[in-house]
């Protein structure tokens, strides 16, 4: 009876955040938002994690009813996947890194220093997790132990920073990036908490659900909630915003110019770009120079004054 109850939890999870993924793919495409794409390096690992909780708890009950051939490869089964969400969680830790550094309203030092950190803790988990996956006696619970343990500890990097950024919350000045911080707090304020239910509480029942799936859960609907006031609901959305994704059709645009279009009109330097797209600073360079050019402008402050002053003027 508690198996099919959390069986059915995890599957509505899972559903909701597969609308939640195809939603904010589609509204990618459409609009090339960096915020979105920034989003979606979450939601993807979140989004397997939860279809990897949900599909173990079904399949492995399934499995233990056949030979014990099947049961062998159902072993080899469960290691190799253990092994690949180890990586997906690596992934995970640094895509909530990279998402909150960006709104801390600290020197960009800074920042670069944290990424070093937490690309360094990743590397040292990607290692130590591999090697307790494989050198595990009982290779059966090689997956369960990723998903219902490792997951729920390795989700306290996103609680640590929830608790880190309170104390610069009065500083953020931009409305967009406080909202942004509320939705992170909000959701991810709790994690403590869960994962010491997740770990110590809920360890003594065979059940695959974690609370550690509310607080990602919670993630992706204030975030897909966020994406759809900006694009859709607030009066910015009407105007600002329609104007902005008209000039970018008018001057044909590509995603990657739009995405670097988007960190030169708030300012961020090449290098910043560099950092935040994860390319060098001589591409970031041509695409600049690919914009000015289809912009016919020379400089960024003209460049801003296209995309933002105009549509100020206009009625």
């Amino acid at each position: 009876m508690l198996n099919s109850f959390t069986d059915l939890i995890l599957f509505v999870e899972t559903a909701f955040l597969l609308a939640v993924l195809i939603l904010s793919v589609f509204l990618y495409v459409k609009t090339h938002d960096f915020f979105i794409r920034r989003t979606l390096f979450l939601i993807v690992p979140i989004f397997i994690i939860f279809l990897y909780s949900y599909g173990y708890s079904y399949f492995s009950r399934f499995f233990t009813s056949f030979s014990f051939t099947l049961t062998e490869n159902w072993l080899n089964f469960t290691l190799l996947n253990a092994l690949f969400i180890v990586f997906v969680i690596g992934a995970l830790i640094i895509g909530i890194n990279t998402y909150v550094t960006n709104l801390y309203p600290v020197p960009e030092k800074n920042k670069k220093i944290s990424n070093r950190i937490i690309y360094g803790l990743t590397i040292a988990f990607l290692i130590v997790g591999s090697f307790s996956t494989i050198l595990k006696e009982d290779l059966v619970s090689s997956l369960p132990l990723v998903l219902n343990v490792i997951f729920p500890a390795c989700s306290l990097i996103a609680f640590v920073h929830a608790i880190i950024i309170i104390f610069y919350y009065k500083k953020i000045k931009s409305p967009s990036q406080n909202r942004l911080v509320k939705n992170f707090i909000t959701a991810f304020i709790l994690q403590a908490p869960f994962t010491f239910i997740d770990i110590f509480l809920l360890n003594q029942y065979s059940v695959s659900f974690r609370f550690t799936h509310i607080s990602f859960l919670l993630f992706a609907v204030l975030s897909l909630y966020y994406i759809f006031s900006k694009h859709f609901i607030s009066g910015e959305s009407d105007s600002t915003q329609d104007y902005f994704y008209q000039k970018i059709k008018t001057y044909d645009l590509s995603g990657r110019e739009v995405e670097v279009l988007n960190l030169l009109l708030i300012g961020k330097s090449n290098y910043d770009i560099a950092s935040n797209l994860f390319i060098s600073v001589n591409t970031v360079k041509t695409h600049v120079k690919n914009i000015y050019h289809k912009v016919h402008v020379n400089n960024r402050l003209s460049l801003s004054y296209q995309f933002i002053q105009k549509n100020k003027k206009s009625p």
